[in-house]
């Protein structure tokens, strides 16, 4: 991934890779791999802000460190483009209850707990059939 990104400077989901890959790794806040992660996750929302899994990364950050308002924002701006996205619904759940403004908690669990269910029904759709195709067989 390193050696792509080195390529490809411009390329938005190599720098989100490279922060989700370090935040992974659960580094300390404030070590300079924790910091490597929120630029990376930086420069990929700078190159393409509608990319909802950067936020969700640098909002998982920001909570770590402590950074409550950045995480809201994060959380925000992905669910701008991206309503059903449950990481940033969960992360903005959480930054929230660690403010003084809570009215909007109950609608986000709501929307957390129905976008589980839209979810778990598709993945059950998608999965419910299932064509086999054993090698060597011919359709006719």
């Amino acid at each position: 991934m390193r050696s792509k990104l080195a390529k490809n400077l411009g390329d938005a989901f190599l720098w989100y890779l490279k922060s989700a890959i370090l935040a992974q790794k659960s580094p300390a806040p404030g070590s300079p791999e924790f910091q490597q992660a929120i630029q990376a996750g930086r420069k990929a929302v700078t190159l393409q802000p509608s990319l909802s899994a950067a936020h969700d990364v640098l909002a998982k950050l920001y909570l770590q460190e402590g950074q409550t308002a950045p995480a809201i924002k994060e959380c925000r701006q992905a669910l701008q483009d991206s309503p059903k996205d449950q990481t940033a619904l969960y992360h903005l759940v959480l930054a929230l209850r660690k403010t003084d403004d809570k009215t909007e908690i109950p609608e986000l669990l709501q929307r957390l707990a129905k976008a589980r269910q839209e979810a778990t029904a598709e993945e059950a759709e998608h999965n419910r059939y299932k064509l086999v195709i054993e090698p060597g067989s011919q359709s006719n």
